[in-house]
Formats: structure tokens, sequence, C-alpha cells
């Protein structure tokens, strides 16, 4: 085995991993640490988990903590799948599908919303309603396609979900009357949706990946067919 081709290719390896995630999570963490160093903000605070540094229980923001990484897990499949080589509306709704998850689980990660709210005085509702205006833009290019997938109707549950946890907190916020135990209702119907949202997505990227690897699968046995001696 030549080892010199394998010793570059590792070299190669370590170098993309300087410049493509050690320096910008390097530039993230001085900005973060400098931050933390002007405001008087323990460097501790930034590094250990919420629970152990508010002293409170393992459980504490069970739902919240399984929320924000189903948003991951559905922007990065949508991330991974576009790398297969997926063009026009498909690409539109991978495209749409890892914004809007990338943008609501920052949001539920570091509480943008209630941030803005109690630092500029943007009411939750307007932000959320920003977030929908984002969303219908990044969705627009890929509608027609989306409404003609099976599976549309579970995109939309997911979106029923999503309305009705935005409108109880909606509600709460300007003080109109909500059902008993609205906080709860809103909460597990945020769950769910993402949830539901994440598992569209799933089926998605699980349909365009078969879908390429059809054509790949039929190119390898027309090929192997070819080789064969006569």
């Amino acid at each position: 085995m030549d080892r010199e081709p394998q010793s570059r290719d590792h070299v190669g390896a370590l170098k993309r991993l300087l410049i493509y995630v050690f320096v910008p999570l390097a530039l993230v963490l001085l900005v973060a640490l400098a931050t933390a160093y002007i405001r008087d903000i323990p460097v501790t605070d930034l590094l250990r988990d919420p629970s152990a540094v508010l002293d409170g229980p393992f459980y504490v923001g069970l739902f919240s903590t399984a929320g924000i990484a189903l948003w991951s897990a559905a922007a990065a499949m949508c991330l991974l799948t576009m790398a297969t080589g997926a063009t026009g509306a498909e690409r539109s709704l991978l495209v749409a599908g890892a914004v809007i998850s990338l943008i609501l689980g920052a949001d539920d990660g570091f509480l943008v919303h209630e941030t803005l709210k109690n630092a500029v005085g943007i009411p939750s509702p307007v932000t959320i309603a920003i977030y929908g205006i984002v969303a219908v833009l990044l969705l627009r290019p890929a509608w027609g396609y989306l409404m003609s997938r099976p599976d549309v109707v579970v995109f939309f549950a997911a979106l029923v979900l999503f309305a009705i946890s935005a409108g109880l907190d909606a509600a709460g916020e300007l003080g109109l009357p909500t059902p008993p135990l609205s906080a709860v209702v809103e909460d597990m119907a945020k769950f769910l949706g993402i949830a539901t949202w994440a598992t569209f997505f799933a089926w998605f990227c699980r349909d365009l990946i078969r879908l390429r690897m059809v054509p790949a699968s039929s190119s390898l046995a027309h090929t192997a067919e070819g080789s064969e001696p006569s």
C-alpha cells in the first residue's frame, strides 16, 4: 500500500478541519469570551449546562431540549440531502426546511423572541410574525411541488400545531382569555409540531435519497453486465 498519498489525504483532512471548523469556532469563542469579560459574566456560565449553573434538577427543560435536538436534526437532514444533487423545487424545499429549522431552533435555544421583548420592547407576536413572513418567502418557490407531495398533510399538521402554540402564546401576552392549562397545551402543541416537522423532512429526505440510489444501482448493474465475458 502506498503510504504517501494516504498521508497527503490525512494532512488535507486536518487542513480542512482547521480552516472550516476550528477557525470559525475560534472566532465565535473569542467574541463570546470578550462579551462575557466586558459585561462581567462568569465564563463558566457560558460553558456549563444551564441545570448545573442554576443548580436545578436534570429534567428541567426536558421537552425544550428535545425540541432543539429535533430542530437540529431536521436542519441537518436537509443540508446533507442537498449534497445528493437535488435541484429545482426539491432543493428549494430543502433550503427552506434547513433555514426555518435553524432559525426556530436558535429562537428556542436562546429565547430570542423573549429577549427581544424584554431588552428592546418588541412584542413576541411581532417577532413570531416576522418568522412567519420569512418562512412564507422561503417556501414560496417550492409551494407547487410541496402541494403535490402525498405526505403534504404531515407538513400542514405541523403548521396547525405551531399555530395553536403561537396563538396561545400571543393570547397570553395580550391578556386575552385562554383555556385552562393553556401553558401546558401551548408547549405540548409546540413540541408535537416540531416532531411532526422533523418527521416530514425525514420522509422527504429519505424519498430523495432513494430516488437517487435507484439510477446509481441500475448504472452499476449495467456496468457489471457489460464487463462479463461473452
